[in-house]
């Protein structure tokens, strides 16, 4: 749980950088584009599309996850992290059929 609560605290302020979203615009889009050159990928990245944006999924959403990407700034993400790994952190564990217990870290 020590681990645990330690990396909560390191993505709290995670301190991004412009370089590190830019390798990760890059490989997502790589990756993205990628797909498309194989069926089975461009199946299921069309039937991931649908289930995240419901009835609206269409040919355009390719670029419009692109885009979306491109659109996202260093701020957005150290924001985002900030909010949620924000204190408290509640956490369910459980194993197997053992009663689950809520754990505050």
């Amino acid at each position: 749980l020590q681990q645990l609560q330690g990396f909560f605290v390191a993505m709290k302020t995670p301190d991004i950088t412009p370089v590190e979203l830019e390798s990760a615009q890059r490989s997502f889009e790589q990756s993205l584009l990628g797909s498309l050159a194989h069926p089975v990928s461009m199946i299921e990245m069309t039937h991931n599309f649908k289930t995240i944006f419901g009835a609206e999924a269409d040919n355009s959403m390719v670029a419009r996850a692109l885009q979306i990407s491109q659109e996202v700034t260093v701020d957005d993400l150290n924001e985002e992290c900030a909010r949620l790994f924000a204190d408290p952190w509640p956490l369910t564990l459980g194993v197997g059929n053992v009663t689950k217990a809520q754990l505050r870290l």
